[in-house]
């Protein structure tokens, strides 16, 4: 029976896309998980059953949803293998099959389960997707490939070359052992000393000095390939990373995307083991084995016997192996994840009093982490103890038949001797390069993991060059963060913004004036409607000439543990000028003056060392500093008293720089041009304050309630 591949979400929420990359494998359409996350609409909620079957038939499998009862569970899904369930938490699995009252299924973050139909129907939710092949299916490749993934870091050719020359030379010098160990026994032992052993001595003794200056530069050449392939790969990969849109981090927490890059490290040994498994272990497999049959085809037969049957069972416990990797790297970046997040919540930890409830959480993802890698190191342990035991039993067994051929003189002592030495020269390299097999198969969730940044589609920046801006534009802008979805987080939006005005845009918590501003910094692309900068759509301008038109202020802005000085200035290119213009437009000159390192006191982590006025101003002036057309408070201004917010704002009016504010101050809203009251994601009404409050009465209690 065809047993489904496992394959591993590669986010929190991509359950759904990895269950269908597997039931997609089951049918010989091997496409990669990377390829389907890149092609799929995966929300913050992740990706629904609509979506999945839509991804389904893009690929030529037609899709059906069904709700059961567990009543109706086993009679209805019996032979329509594999299919997706719907279990607790909204989590995707796979079904592979039903035997008598056992359920045999796979969880796209663990792998293989095995439970009875009682215990999976406690977690059952009673939707099962059933698919089958339509006239537009055909069996594929992925177009993605694990080493073109490798293929990315620096190779220096010059540097693979010299290791490979050096390899097969130490190699060589490995093959000279069993002909000094049989003309030694044979030639020289019960034989008097001659001038033959004493140049014998001095042979071996150079023989060893070579052999392990070589081995030493070998080593020292594969370090240096080993750094440079890893720190070019983990720079492209980084670079990569921030040309990415927002929606690819929506779904992945900074834990997940750390962890991920950090993988990179442990991929440094890969490509130097694959390169010396291919070129020098089975280059040294293939000779030593025509060797042994010109020495003795009797032991090479057995020899080759111990060969195929140590590669059988490796090939079946390599599945073992691959299910403890998995299981220990998602454990691994759990705790490491949750870690991260918690170092940068340590104000909020303490605030809340909740740091021990944080530490014991902790504690739990790290004793999971600890117990699936004391599983994944007993399971090598096995292994490297199967090994040892292994490779003495050849040994015996040349022995053994080895004695009987030389009472048979068909062999000398000596040539027996090299034949044990013959041997192990044959079944060494055979499981060094099974073990290479092994860890490449650790490094495969990470090196897929790494994939999906590679191909996911990076924020386009070309196009026409913005010098200066007259008037923004939204005309019937609608948008949703889960693509396709009838409920649109914001619907039918239009307004206009033109130079030296001031808008703000109020309502309730939640009703989409964040979203509005990510929009407009084109963040997000609208599912539908136009964006219009200076009359021309935002789509025909370089987005980076674009975005370096606004300067936005959020209410919980990040700051670097650095001074004031490289947290205002990060480009580390602006003028001691320039950064006082800023921090005076900001309104913090006086509190930097008033502090004993001035612009180089450092503020600590996240700013925690500043109020949160100072906070907001610092923020302020670090946006001001490049001089932006346009700046965009999003209750940027909310920890400020009145007077200082009015002499900030006064001052950007006299810059003749635009202004959105998202607010709900009344201080802040009654000096705009305009304002929108955004409720629902829909614009509700506009005007200046009198008129709204004149007009609208929940505008009105809104502003009444500041």
């Amino acid at each position: 029976m065809k047993h489904i591949r496992f394959i591993q979400q590669l986010s929190e929420t991509g359950c759904g896309i990895a269950a269908l990359a597997m039931v997609l494998h089951y049918y010989d359409c091997k496409i990669h998980i990377a390829e389907l996350s890149k092609e799929s609409n995966i929300s913050r909620d992740g990706v629904s059953i609509k979506e999945l079957m839509r991804l389904a038939d893009n690929y030529g499998l037609t899709g059906k949803a069904v709700r059961l009862n567990s009543n109706k569970f086993i009679n209805s899904i019996n032979d329509k293998f594999p299919c997706i369930a719907v279990v607790e938490n909204n989590h995707y699995v796979v079904i592979d099959s039903i035997k008598k009252d056992k359920i045999f299924y796979i969880d796209p973050q663990v792998g293989q389960i095995n439970s009875t139909i009682d215990e999976f129907n406690e977690i059952f939710l009673g939707v099962i997707v059933f698919f089958e092949r339509n006239d537009r299916f055909k069996k594929r490749k992925s177009d993605i490939s694990r080493f073109d993934f490798l293929k990315m870091g620096l190779i220096d050719r010059r540097i693979v070359s010299t290791v490979i020359i050096l390899s097969i030379i130490v190699q060589l010098f490995t093959l000279f052992t069993p002909w000094i160990t049989r003309y030694i026994i044979d030639d020289v032992v019960g034989k008097s000393v001659n001038s033959n052993f004493w140049l014998l001595i001095s042979g071996s003794i150079i023989f060893v000095i070579v052999y392990g200056c070589l081995s030493f530069i070998r080593l020292k050449i594969i370090n240096l390939f080993e750094k440079k392939y890893v720190s070019s790969l983990k720079k492209i990969i980084v670079e990569k990373v921030f040309k990415l849109p927002l929606k690819f981090f929506d779904v992945r927490s900074a834990g997940d995307m750390v962890s991920r890059i950090n993988g990179i490290d442990s991929l440094q040994q890969i490509l130097t083991n694959v390169v010396t498994s291919i070129f020098i272990d089975f280059t040294t497999i293939v000779i030593v084995a025509v060797v042994m049959l010109k020495s003795s085809i009797i032991l090479a037969g057995i020899t080759y016997s111990f060969g195929i049957v140590l590669c059988v069972f490796l090939i079946f416990f390599l599945r073992t192996v691959d299910k403890r990797n998995v299981d220990s790297i998602l454990k691994r970046e759990k705790a490491q994840s949750y870690l991260i997040e918690s170092f940068s919540n340590v104000s909020i930890m303490k605030t809340l009093g909740v740091s021990q409830a944080i530490t014991n959480k902790w504690n739990e993802y790290y004793g999971k982490q600890i117990y699936s890698e004391y599983r994944r190191e007993n399971t090598l342990g096995f292994y490297q103890s199967f090994m040892l035991s292994y490779r003495m039993l050849p040994t015996f067994v040349i022995l053994f038949v080895g004695s009987f051929l030389i009472g048979q003189n068909e062999m000398t002592v000596g040539e027996m001797m090299a034949f044990v030495a013959l041997g192990n020269l044959f079944l060494n390299p055979l499981s060094v390069i099974i073990q290479n097999i092994f860890d490449f198969q650790y490094s495969a969730t990470i090196i897929d993991r790494l994939t999906e940044i590679v191909y996911e589609d990076e924020e386009l920046f070309y196009g026409e060059e913005i010098a200066d801006f007259r008037n923004l534009e939204f005309k019937n802008v609608n948008f949703s963060y889960a693509q396709n979805s009838s409920e649109k987080t914001i619907s039918d939006i239009s307004f206009t913004l033109k130079k030296g005005e001031i808008i703000s845009f109020v309502g309730k918590t939640g009703c989409g004036k964040t979203t509005i501003v990510k929009l407009i910094l084109s963040l997000y692309n609208p599912d539908t409607g136009n964006i219009f900068i200076n009359s021309k759509r935002i789509s025909d301008y370089n987005l980076k000439s674009y975005r370096n038109l606004f300067g936005t202020v959020l209410q919980d802005e990040l700051f670097f543990n650095d001074t004031l000085r490289n947290n205002i200035d990060l480009t580390r290119t602006h003028t001691d000028e320039e950064i006082k213009e800023a921090i005076s437009l900001a309104c913090l000159d006086d509190d930097i003056g008033d502090m004993p390192f001035k612009l180089n006191t450092q503020i600590g982590d996240n700013g925690c060392n500043l109020s949160g006025g100072q906070r907001q101003r610092l923020a302020i002036a670090r946006v001001l500093i490049d001089k932006p057309q346009i700046v965009i408070l999003d209750e940027g201004t909310s920890q400020l008293d009145a007077i200082t917010e009015k002499k900030i704002l006064s001052r950007l009016k006299e810059k003749n720089i635009s202004l959105i504010t998202i607010t709900h101050r009344l201080s802040t809203v009654s000096s705009s041009d305009r304002i929108y009251f955004v409720e629902k994601g829909h614009i509700i009404d506009s005007g200046k304050y009198d008129e709204l409050c004149d007009k609208n009465m929940e505008c009105r209690k809104l502003f009444q309630a500041q």
